[in-house]
């Protein structure tokens, strides 16, 4: 990587060139997309945090009761209500979680720092069937803004607070430095596989947007 590069950032995620107007468009179709499909935010209707040795959940209204749930340290096993044979699950933080489903409900194991919880998730749930659809804020091209990136050798160290509360330990490889209302402003990204994320929050955040902040992914740098 060389000392500068130029990069642009705009709401959640970076767009290079021109025709921005329309490369968000087509992001926040994406997104709702997401947000409509089995696997989305709207499924969501349960999670429950773990404790070492045996846990029975309680689960939602209307589903199924999958079994008892074992915790060995990071090791979870599933022994199923039905008497089937018990079967150690995969997290999500391996990339390929084992998944469990029956009558539209499903559950995973998630990790977060030393928690490990049961993730519900429901294909039928109201939340996905009554959704309105998102609001936005109008596009304003004036507001891309061009940085210059300033790596890090050695990358610096950030302590980032999760959702559920939890703080990690992530490694930042440089900054992106801009003019902003005549200010100079700087943001340090975290890495994730080849990607870079931007976390940040405003005074927006709890009001107008998402109270635990926003992030935006870098696409390219060079």
């Amino acid at each position: 990587m060389g000392g500068r590069s130029d990069l642009a950032f705009v709401g959640f995620v970076a767009f290079v060139g021109r025709g921005l107007s329309a490369r968000v468009e087509t992001w926040r179709a994406g997104q709702e997309d997401a947000l409509r499909s089995d696997t989305g935010w709207l499924t969501l209707v349960g999670l429950a945090w773990l404790e070492e040795g045996e846990n029975r959940i309680a689960m939602p209204a209307g589903a199924p009761d999958f079994g008892i749930f074992e915790r060995r340290g990071r090791k979870v096993t599933l022994r199923p209500a039905d008497g089937g044979p018990s079967r150690e699950m995969a997290p999500d933080t391996t990339g390929h979680p084992t998944v469990v489903s029956r009558d539209g409900f499903s559950v995973l194991i998630i990790q977060r720092g030393e928690r490990v919880g049961v993730r519900v998730r429901n294909k039928n749930a109201r939340a996905r069937r009554d959704f309105p659809g998102m609001r936005w804020f109008p596009v304003r091209e004036e507001l891309r803004i061009v940085a210059r990136w300033e790596p890090y050798d050695p990358p610096n160290i950030l302590q980032i607070a999760n959702a559920p509360g939890d703080v990690t330990t992530e490694k930042s490889p440089g900054r992106a430095v801009f003019q902003f209302d005549g200010k100079e402003c700087s943001l340090e990204p975290v890495e994730s596989g080849r990607e870079r994320f931007f976390i940040f929050r405003d005074e927006t955040a709890g009001r107008e947007t998402y109270g635990g902040g926003r992030e935006s992914g870098v696409a390219s740098v060079e």
